[in-house]
């Protein structure tokens, strides 16, 4: 097997740089729609949205509560069909 040299430069008192975001950490709408809501307040996710998993939208909230220490509370809201409902809501009360 051939080998070869390398040369390898070794600096004592470099600094470790320090770690760059690429984008804002709230960068998700419903951020914004949070801000908003006071305390007894409640907001429905857009039905054409719906798309986004309940899952998804409790773990972005937990993340906007764990940054500004609001409370909020997310309910799925299913279908009545007797009143014409065609598709689930989910809801979002800010409790503190």
């Amino acid at each position: 097997m051939p080998r070869r040299l390398v040369k390898v430069w070794i600096w004592d008192d470099l600094p470790i740089p320090a770690k760059v975001r690429t984008f804002p950490t709230m960068k998700h709408p419903l951020h914004e729609v949070l801000k908003l809501l006071e305390v007894g307040q409640a907001m429905d996710w857009p039905r054409d949205l719906n798309e986004q998993n309940p899952n998804k939208l409790r773990a972005i909230m937990q993340r906007h509560q764990k940054s500004t220490g609001k409370r909020f509370t997310l309910r799925t809201i299913w279908p009545r069909p007797w009143q014409g409902d065609k598709g689930k809501t989910i809801r979002i009360w800010r409790t503190a």
